[in-house]
This record gives C-alpha cells, structure tokens and sequence, in this order.
C-alpha cells in the first residue's frame, strides 16, 4: 500500500509540473486532488492507475462530481415529501444528473476493468 501511495504522489507531482510550465507556474490545485485520491483507490482495489489526461477517466471523475454534487441537493428530501418534487425543478433536474452520472461511472468500470 505504501509503494502504491508513493508511485501515485510521483505521478501527481510530474503532473503538476507539467501542468505549472504550461501555465507559468499558475494551477487550481482543488481539482487535482480527486483525480490522484480516485487513482490511488483504483490501484489498491484493482491494481490499475489511470493516466490524468485519459478520456475514460475524466469522464468518470466528472460523473462522480456531478453525482456528489446532485445527491446533496436531492437528498432524499423528494423521497419524505414527492410534491416538492413539482415545485422545484431543480429537484428534478438533480435527480436526472444523478442517474445519468451513475450510468456514466458503471459505463467506466466496464470498460475499464
């Protein structure tokens, strides 16, 4: 688990600085660390990294984002009280980009894995 944790802390830093000359020295680091925590997991449960750049990949940090981001405006609150449902369409718009993010992640782990 160590080795794992150190091989993914040296493709983080090789990644970040690349990314810092291509940017004179300017990154938003809060977006970086999903990706190296998420391959990190990924290498311990399966044994695979993923390339920060691959498309596959991208695709699903971005479904886990936007399902996180969803489920905690959702909440299951729709579930205890339905007619709210019908007065917030943003309720129903998170509930749609909560099973389309999920499809998206199942789509990932199948064709990665």
């Amino acid at each position: 688990m160590e080795e794992s944790t150190w091989d993914e802390l040296e493709h983080f830093s090789n990644h970040l600085r690349l990314l810092m000359k291509e940017n004179n020295g300017l990154v938003k680091l809060g977006k970086f660390f999903n990706p190296m925590f998420s391959n990190l997991l990924a290498k311990l449960v399966t044994g695979k990294r993923f390339d920060y750049k691959d498309p596959g990949f991208q695709s699903f940090l971005k479904a886990t984002i936007v399902f996180i981001e969803n489920t905690n405006i959702s909440s299951g609150i729709d579930s205890a009280f339905p007619v709210l449902s019908k007065m917030l369409p943003s309720m129903k718009t998170a509930q749609v980009a909560i099973k389309e993010s999920i499809r998206d992640v199942n789509f990932f782990i199948q064709v990665s894995f």
